[in-house]
């Protein structure tokens, strides 16, 4: 298959993948929603452009490229804003339960450390135990300080002793409860720690930004751009190549249509034919001596004819319409020769060098093989058969 018609299939193929793609995520499939016809629109207009970018390169219009190509560049970037957007939303979807066990795990290795912090918090001791601890020493140092004392009745030793049994209750009932916060702190940090590792730690959905240590924002731009350059860039390119191919140059006159690979001449030229050149017998030489006498004869001496010359061996037809070539035709991109001024000119140079010119036909199947054995194609030009890529030497065509 052409590398050509590759190219146009592949490229509109891209295309299409890359719309069908964008309709289906952003218009949910839609192709008659307005979005879809944009995105249809779009698609269109890149292949389109690129095919005529294309061939306004291969017709030398160079600006008229460089315009389309920036405006199919500008098509690239609508393509790529929403393939960003397809391609960011769907790592947002895709990083979603992440994201959540993340914060699950946030909040439980919270409520750990204050479960921690809350237990280191109770110690040994507390208010109530210190102020028990206090009362306690109270009691027996006026137990103490009253036991020596002969005023001091029974019933002020009796109650004495109350006081500092009581102080005691409070001290045993001050550490029951230190005892039981303790317990209960070290029971919330125990079933913290098991809350928490119920959340297993989710594997991220960006392990290579995470490993480069960029934003994932940046690396999804990224790939977005890859992607739409991949599609639609790619597309592009393989559609103008297709479309960049070997033009003939335009012409004031009517468009140039390639004729067959065989040149015929549909419009011979009538031969050109020089006539012989006349010969003229060489001088006769001068008879050296003393002048005539008038009154004797004259010595009678043969006549002396110049020898005629013997004419050249003709050359052979198609050795005659090489040496033509050789003699009168250059290459030349840009130029072109119509068969009818070859024709014409062949005529001129064989008269001018005193060669029988062969046949129209034979001429024109000789020339036919000799430029198509050099990659020369004939065209049409105003209905005349012309071969493009060469030129005449005027001054030798019109040699007389």
């Amino acid at each position: 298959m052409n590398i050509q018609i590759l190219a146009y299939v592949f490229g509109t193929g891209l295309l299409a993948v890359s719309a069908h793609a964008n309709i289906t995520w952003a218009h949910g499939g839609h192709y008659t929603s307005a979005g879809g016809l944009i995105t249809i629109g779009l698609a269109a207009g890149i292949g389109i452009g690129a095919i005529t970018s294309g061939r306004a390169w291969s017709d030398k219009r160079y600006t008229a490229a460089l315009i389309i190509a920036f405006a199919v560049l500008i098509c690239e970037g609508f393509g790529l804003s929403t393939t960003a957007e397809r391609l960011v939303a769907e790592r947002d979807q895709a990083q979603l339960p992440f994201t959540e066990a993340l914060a699950k795990r946030a909040d439980a290795k919270r409520a750990l450390d204050a479960a921690i912090a809350d237990h280191l918090a109770i110690g040994n001791t507390s208010s109530r135990l210190a102020e028990a601890l206090k009362a306690a020493a109270a009691a027996d140092q006026a137990t103490r300080d009253k036991a020596s004392d002969k005023h001091c009745a029974a019933n002020c030793a009796a109650l004495l002793r109350d006081q500092a049994a009581a102080a005691q209750t409070e001290v045993r009932n001050a550490r029951t409860e230190l005892d039981d916060k303790a317990k209960a702190a070290a029971l919330t940090v125990a079933s913290a720690r098991t809350a928490l590792a119920a959340i297993p730690a989710s594997r991220s959905s960006t392990p290579l930004a995470d490993k480069l240590g960029v934003a994932p924002w940046k690396l999804d731009l990224f790939m977005a751009a890859l992607a739409s350059l991949g599609l639609n860039g790619l597309a592009a390119c393989l559609l103008a190549y297709g479309a960049h191919t070997r033009h003939e140059p335009r012409h004031d006159q009517t468009t140039v249509n390639p004729a067959p690979p065989a040149i015929a001449l549909t419009h011979p030229v009538p031969s050109i034919v020089a006539p012989p050149p006349v010969r003229l017998p060489a001088p006769q030489a001068a008879i050296a001596g003393p002048a005539p006498n008038p009154t004797k004869p004259a010595i009678q001496r043969p006549t002396r004819t110049a020898p005629v010359p013997t004419p050249a061996p003709q050359a052979s037809p198609t050795k005659l319409i090489h040496d033509f070539a050789l003699a009168s035709i250059r290459p030349s991109a840009n130029d072109h020769i119509f068969l009818g001024d070859l024709t014409a000119s062949y005529h001129r140079w064989c008269g001018a060098n005193d060669h029988t010119p062969a046949d129209d036909a034979t001429f024109a199947n000789t020339m036919s093989a000799m430029f198509k054995s050099v990659g020369l194609a004939g065209i049409f030009i105003d209905g005349q058969p012309a071969i493009k890529g060469v030129m005449l030497i005027k001054q030798m065509a019109h040699a007389a």
